[in-house]
């Protein structure tokens, strides 16, 4: 028995075919047909691992940068699919390791900033926050910032590095100092 074939599929893949050329020479046409041919089947999977996350767009719109800024070249579109699907697959791992990492002190404080009323927080929760404020400002302008710039606003080092004019390495550095201050503190007195 024949089967019959989807006039789209066969459209896309010949898309597909034409637009790798374009692509490996990265011409911008290329990337929005690459991106038009491909942007449902990675966030299907990213959807399927993230359900309604509000960042899984962006990572799709991070894995596409990171295919354009690629130097790879493709003969085949199953290739390029293949490694774009890589490339989402890293980018979900990267994001659930950064969640994990830094879930406890990051979604805490952000809570508690969100809370208009602080009255709201219990007595313990009002304690600690009032005993990290406290040491926070113990702290150096700059391993404060960075500080607060990694796990409430989710900078990376290389953005945090740029906006204060300082080596990547330095970031690490001051937030480490920073943290390891801040736990010795708050271990005497809690």
């Amino acid at each position: 028995m024949d089967t019959i074939s989807n006039p789209a599929d066969d459209l896309s893949d010949d898309a597909e075919h034409r637009s790798l050329p374009s692509f490996n020479k990265r011409e911008p046409q290329a990337f929005e047909t690459i991106y038009k041919l491909y942007w449902k089947d990675v966030f299907l999977f990213l959807t399927s691992r993230l359900k309604d996350d509000p960042y899984r767009e962006d990572i799709m719109h991070d894995c596409f940068i990171a295919l354009w800024l690629s130097k790879k070249a493709f003969k085949k579109p199953r290739k390029l699919k293949s490694y774009l699907l890589g490339i989402a697959h890293k980018k979900y791992a990267d994001y659930v390791k950064h969640l994990k990492r830094h879930k406890s002190l990051g979604m805490g404080v952000t809570a508690i900033d969100a809370s208009p009323d602080k009255k709201l927080l219990q007595a313990d929760d009002q304690i600690t926050y009032n005993s990290v404020l406290k040491k926070m400002n113990q702290l150096s302008p700059l391993k404060q910032k960075v500080i607060q710039d990694t796990f409430l606003h989710g900078k990376e080092d290389q953005e945090i590095a740029e906006e204060n004019g300082i080596e990547k390495n330095h970031v690490r550095s001051e937030r480490s100092k920073g943290l390891r201050s801040l736990r010795d503190d708050l271990d005497d007195e809690l």
